[in-house]
């Protein structure tokens, strides 16, 4: 499709809604005028997402072509359908009239816009296309990482959209492959590796525990890091371990349920000891 092509057809579209919406703008009042640039607003609203799918990569510029033609088209129709229910109401014959001329005349034009799309354009164009499913923006992240398989950013967006989608246990993968690859810990990308490991089902096993002590070494308050290393030491039998973390845990900036939460399992802990071992720990 050439440029000059490409202007014209969006100046064809325009010129016809110009032409639908001036009858409306002079005869329209009150409810009718209100519902006309709520009509305009939602049309320019959704201008605006397609405007955004093309930054974000959901959709190409053909596609966004196609979505705005579409809308326009439907924007007319709205548009047409209220002139309609107001000259029934009102029983203007000569503004009907009026409007089944402008009808004729929009629908000429978007006749010789279609025409000279399907010469010069692809004639499938003119189709109405579905964004993008889950599942394909999920495959052409992946064909990304593949091609480019040390881009980080990459990486991570396919992690947050598998995490999303419930694989948690290619989130867990695909989080490891960063975190390997970095230089210096990220605490949270550490905590996210270890947090998607546990929802595929591998428990707080020695790799597990693993991910959350390298988080912990690098950001010795992170509470989550804190809260998983001491259940891990309270399943193994370790009570001193469990508490010395959880102590930590409590001197760290907590929610109120949190702080309780973690109350009630030191607590536990502590009331299951040896009278001697407990007698050194104090109900906070």
């Amino acid at each position: 499709m050439t440029i000059e092509f490409a202007v014209a057809s969006t100046l064809l579209v325009g010129l016809c809604i110009v032409c639908l919406i001036w009858p409306l703008w002079r005869h329209s009042t009150g409810a009718d005028e209100r519902r006309r640039h709520a009509n305009i607003e939602i049309y320019r609203q959704r201008y605006g997402e397609i405007e955004r799918a093309v930054g974000l990569g959901r959709l190409s510029q053909d596609q966004a072509k196609r979505e705005k033609d579409r809308i326009g088209r439907q924007l007319l129709s709205e548009l047409d359908t209220d002139s309609k229910e107001k000259n029934a109401a009102a029983g203007q014959g000569g503004f009907r009239g009026a409007w089944r001329a402008l009808g004729m005349a929009g629908g000429l034009i978007v006749t010789v816009a279609a025409g000279g799309y399907a010469w010069q354009g692809d004639g499938h164009a003119l189709q109405q296309v579905d964004m993008p499913s889950v599942e394909r923006q999920l495959q052409r992240l992946q064909d990304q990482v593949r091609s480019h398989p040390k881009a980080q950013d990459l990486r991570l967006r396919l992690a947050m959209a598998e995490k999303q989608h419930g694989e948690y246990a290619a989130a867990a993968h695909n989080l490891r492959r960063i975190n390997d690859q970095r230089a210096a810990a990220i605490p949270s990308l550490l905590v996210g590796e270890a947090e998607m490991r546990l929802a595929a089902g591998s428990g707080l096993n020695r790799e597990v525990r693993s991910v959350f002590a390298r988080a912990l070494a690098a950001d010795p308050g992170n509470t989550k890091a804190l809260w998983y290393l001491g259940l891990a030491a309270s399943e193994a039998g370790d009570a001193r371990q469990a508490l010395g973390y959880w102590e930590r845990l409590l001197k760290q900036p907590l929610s109120d349920s949190v702080r309780a939460k973690v109350r009630s399992r030191r607590d536990l802990l502590i009331d299951n000891m040896p009278v001697s071992a407990a007698s050194d720990y104090k109900t906070k």
